[in-house]
């Protein structure tokens, strides 16, 4: 039979590698092998809990405090330099006041600020933008669930409400790409379950001097059924004089369906149809593009 020192010894031992355990099992989970140059503030604590451990119950007691610490810290968000809360107060600003192009601009212009924010600050995690108020200075924090401007990725940003499930409500979807020819992708409108769905625009626009007839701007413009346009819709094509053409066509969940205003052209195996307002536009789709699912939101919460 074991003596109770034995005993003691014993559950010490047991305390000791569960804590060794859970502490592993924490780093293993949270580190992202693409990205080696992140630690999050779990990881930290864990490895401090590890560290603290072997030095018997006195330390273990100070590293359990120390991770609480720094657990603390994490839900109190992250705090920004003030050139990153400048750039994010812009960016919240001008999506505030539905100026898109001048978001996209902003995008542009700090393209390597705003991949310090998420790759370095956030640790390529996405995360919501917090401005300064009277009771705390501006800071990013890891949930999502709240009004106001999410960093989804390094060039992608929403804007309006979200919930965990992603956005719901009216919202902004906004996304930059480019360098030769820059130009900014957005989806706009009524969002639930993370989705388009209901009354929304689709789009982008190259902002950097179009001329001629080279193409400027395109819009999509319709209802939206989970990311797809469902029924009528309206497709708007600008180019780089400002001139318009519109075209009124119709969908079946993000797949186009034809009309009588569809002309085939057995020769070159595409179909064309006029513009509604100017009979010199046609636009043109190929045979064996028909029956793809072709008109949908690309800016998603959760791709697929």
């Amino acid at each position: 039979m074991l003596t109770k020192n034995q005993m003691i010894g014993i559950w010490a031992a047991l305390l000791f590698l569960s804590l060794c355990s859970l502490a592993g099992e924490r780093d293993r989970g949270n580190r992202d092998p693409s990205k080696s140059y992140w630690m999050t503030c779990e990881e930290s604590a864990s490895k401090g809990a590890v560290k603290e451990a072997a030095g018997g119950t006195e330390n273990i007691a100070r590293a359990v405090k120390g991770a609480g610490e720094n657990e603390a810290r994490e839900s109190s968000g992250i705090f920004l330099t003030d050139s990153q809360r400048t750039l994010l107060e812009g960016l919240l600003e001008e999506l505030d006041q539905g100026d898109l192009e001048a978001a996209g601009r902003r995008m542009n212009q700090y393209q390597q600020e705003l991949e310090g924010i998420f790759y370095g600050t956030s640790g390529g995690r996405a995360c919501r933008f917090v401005p300064r108020t009277k009771q705390g200075p501006a800071r990013l924090e890891w949930d999502l669930s709240g009004t106001g401007l999410v960093l989804k990725g390094p060039g992608l940003i929403f804007y309006g409400d979200i919930t965990g499930q992603g956005p719901e409500g009216q919202g902004i979807s906004l996304r930059f790409s480019g360098n030769s020819r820059p130009r900014y992708d957005y989806a706009v409108g009524f969002w639930k379950n993370g989705r388009l769905n209901g009354q929304g625009v689709i789009g982008y626009h190259y902002y950097g001097g179009e001329k001629g007839e080279a193409v400027a701007k395109v819009e999509k413009k319709g209802i939206f059924q989970n990311d797809l346009l469902n029924g009528s819709f309206i497709y708007k094509s600008t180019n780089g004089n400002g001139r318009e053409s519109i075209w009124t066509m119709e969908a079946d969940k993000g797949i186009l369906v034809l009309d009588e205003n569809w002309e085939y052209l057995e020769d070159k195996m595409e179909y064309r149809r006029k513009s509604d307002d100017n009979q010199s536009h046609v636009y043109v789709v190929p045979e064996n593009m028909i029956s793809c699912v072709s008109w949908r939101n690309l800016l998603v919460w959760n791709p697929e």
